[in-house]
């Protein structure tokens, strides 16, 4: 798992210069009127220099790109390669995300914090979304706007209609990085989802219509197209959300001949497997040939989160926390594990690992599917229960600590797979890129 906060290799434009506080607003009104100014008629009460009627609505800034996620961190980590692409182009790109504790790097980009409500549906705390991006829509007209994660597309694109109608003619680009908990399998059959799911697709095909939807593989937009949230002319999909496949490459490996390292780096969630992982490091225990490590950073507000203390109770685990160099680390694991009960897209973590030469080992699914071939760049866990699964873990750590020769040989077909299939940063960015600008 790459650090938040750490800096990607494109970017070589100049940072854009972070907006000081008061600057965003237009100057209110006196009240004898606007003076030669022209009253705005979208934000009572505020004023803006006099422009031809027609340009007041229709001109677009030709250098701005908003983009809208959930998570600050998050976004950094995943998203990085697309803002410097655009900033690359001469876009000035502007974040609008929930920040955390977590420091991040916010260079590159002029970065505007949001109030939104991460794990549960909270209209009124979440509504403020919508007219946060109605307003610089209307006031900024960015070239295009590019929403990531449900929430951001879900009000951001209510916020598009609306300001369709007063003639902002930017480019709108969705990306649905995976199908989340609005499609979570285990809750498929109830009908708290499926009332929730009715809900929110009324609102989707609504602010859809008129956007470009990027999915990481083709199950995901066949489901988009089977729900009909979209059309077929809408959609495409990338390799992912792209590495940069100059840190992350199978030059670097340094794997101990003592022992064999089996990776889980990612949200420290249950749904993401970290279950399955703590209960093969008790099947594993007494093997110190075997190490089981954990990296991430708790997810202290999600009701899906382990607890550090619960990590640190499981036999033949180490609890990395956040890492910095994960490059580094990736050189020192033999083998990578995503048991994922999440609706995944393509898992970056994975991405990273195939490049680095080690094992892939991961639940089946979409995403996973997009890199694993079973037996030759990888291994499935099965569809079966936690207990399964850690025995599958347990059984694939012992089979690859045995044959040293086998996992080099499975690690440097998944690097070139990686290599040779467009999974790298600049090919992903290049995509979005010719989004932005067609």
């Amino acid at each position: 798992m790459r650090p938040a906060d750490e800096k990607g290799d494109l970017f070589e434009g100049r940072p854009a210069q972070p907006r000081r506080r008061g600057e965003a607003a237009e100057p209110r009104a006196p009240e004898g009127g606007c003076g030669e100014k022209t009253k705005d008629s979208t934000l009572p009460g505020r004023c803006r220099d006099a422009e031809p009627e027609d340009s007041i609505l229709s001109s677009a800034s030709p250098n701005t790109i908003l983009f809208v996620a959930n998570a600050l961190d998050n976004f950094v980590h995943h998203r990085r390669n697309v803002v410097e692409a655009a900033a690359g182009a001469g876009f000035r790109p502007v974040v609008f995300a929930v920040g955390s504790d977590r420091e991040t790097d916010t260079t590159g980009f002029e970065y505007r914090p949001i109030r939104l409500e991460r794990h549960r549906f909270a209209l009124g705390r979440d509504a403020g979304l919508f007219l946060t991006v109605l307003r610089f829509l209307l006031t900024e007209k960015p070239a295009a706007v590019h929403f990531i994660n449900i929430k951001p597309y879900l009000y951001g694109g209510l916020a598009v209609r609306v300001a369709r109608l007063f003639g902002w003619r930017g480019r709108t680009v969705v990306t649905v990085p995976g199908l989340g908990r609005l499609y979570d399998r285990a809750a498929d059959g109830s009908r708290a989802a499926a009332f929730r799911r009715a809900v929110v697709e009324v609102f989707l095909r609504i602010g859809m219509k008129t956007a470009r939807v990027s999915f990481e593989t083709a199950h995901d937009r066949d489901v988009w197209l089977s729900r009909r949230l979209i059309t077929g002319d809408q959609a495409f999909v990338t390799k992912g959300a792209g590495v940069d496949l100059g840190r992350f490459h199978g030059g670097l490996r340094a794997d101990p001949a003592d022992r064999l390292s089996v990776l889980f780096a990612g949200r420290l969630l249950r749904s993401k497997g970290l279950d399955v992982v703590l209960r093969a490091g008790a099947l594993l225990a007494g093997r110190s040939d075997i190490e089981l490590l954990v990296a991430g950073f708790v997810e202290r507000d999600d009701p899906d989160g382990v607890s550090v203390e619960e990590i640190e109770a499981a036999e033949t685990v180490t609890f990395l926390g956040p890492v910095r160099d994960m490059p580094d680390l990736l050189a020192r694991c033999g083998v990578v594990v995503l048991p994922s009960r999440y609706n995944e897209g393509v898992p970056r973590i994975l991405i990273e690992a195939a490049a680095c030469g080690c094992v892939p080992v991961a639940t089946r699914f979409a995403g996973s599917e997009a890199l694993i071939a079973e037996g030759e760049t990888g291994f499935f866990l099965g569809e079966g229960s936690v207990e399964a699964q850690a025995a599958r873990l347990a059984d694939v750590s012992l089979e690859l600590r045995r044959d040293d020769a086998r996992r080099l040989a499975m690690g440097r077909r998944a690097a070139a797979f990686v290599r040779d299939n467009g999974f790298g940063a600049r090919d992903v960015a290049a995509v979005f890129l010719a989004e932005y600008t067609a």
